[in-house]
C-alpha cells in the first residue's frame, strides 16, 4: 500500500470517487512508513504505560519501607503528570533534531 492514493471528500462530503480521480486534487497519499512510525510510537507508549501500571503491584512491598502507601501512590502520580508534558517535549525535539540526536 506504499504510495496508495485515497479519494478525499470535500467540505460538503459529496465528492465521488470518479470526480476525485478525474480531478486529481484533494487526494491523500498513504505511506507504509507512516504506519510503521505510528506502530512504533504506540508500542513505546504502551511500554511506558506498563511501567506506570507496575507501581500497583509493588505497593504492598514498598509501603512499609517508604512509610505508607501514599508515598508509593504519589510516585506513580508524579510519573503520570511528568509523562504528559514530557512526551510532547520529546516529540518536538525528535521532530526538530531527528531521532539519532535525541537518543
Amino acid at each position: 500500500m506504499d504510495g496508495a492514493r485515497l479519494p478525499f471528500a470535500g467540505a460538503d462530503g459529496l465528492q465521488t470517487d470518479a470526480a476525485a480521480a478525474s480531478s486529481g486534487a484533494g487526494q491523500i497519499t498513504l505511506y507504509t512508513r507512516r504506519w510503521v512510525v505510528l506502530g512504533t510510537f504506540s508500542l513505546v507508549t504502551l511500554a511506558n504505560s506498563l511501567v506506570w501500571i507496575s507501581y500497583s503491584t509493588i505497593e504492598t512491598a514498598l509501603a512499609p519501607l517508604w512509610g505508607g502507601a501514599d508515598a508509593v501512590n504519589s510516585l506513580s502520580t508524579i510519573f503520570m503528570w511528568v509523562y504528559i508534558p514530557g512526551v510532547w517535549i520529546g516529540l518536538y525535539l525528535t521532530d526538530r533534531y531527528s531521532t539519532t540526536v535525541c537518543l
